[in-house]
């Protein structure tokens, strides 16, 4: 295996590392106390974008954007598998929405570690 593909795997087991204590258990976790707010506030970003795109977030500059898209992200796809599912059997309860929204931030969390890795494995001079 050449040094390339060593090193994709490594990141790829480092991603996996990272991930999986995220992921654990994550829909039987408590909500945190500011959980309410991002959800609430992921759905309010949703609303804004189908009414008015232009005018979808009056915060642009606020770090709490990225993750305010991400979950919003998380919730829109959990829509779509609600629509689709009950499509199928209506008679199936809707998706409820912490877990959707916790789901992308642990997946573009996770990507934290190989990314420190891949910008410090240089200078390990391996």
């Amino acid at each position: 295996m050449g040094k390339g593909r060593y090193l994709l795997v490594i990141l790829f087991a480092l991603y996996l590392l990272a991930l999986i204590p995220r992921l654990h258990h994550i829909r039987q976790l408590d909500i945190q106390g500011d959980e309410r707010h991002w959800v609430s506030r992921s759905s309010q970003l949703l609303n804004r974008i189908k009414h008015a795109p232009s005018t979808a977030t009056s915060h642009l500059g606020q770090p709490g954007i990225p993750a305010v898209i991400l979950m919003a992200i998380g919730q829109q796809l959990a829509h779509y598998y609600d629509r689709w599912h009950q499509s199928r059997n209506p008679s199936i309860p809707s998706v409820e929405l912490l877990t959707p929204t916790r789901v992308p931030i642990a997946l573009f969390s996770a990507l934290v570690v190989p990314l420190v890795f891949a910008v410090a494995y240089p200078m390990l001079g391996v």
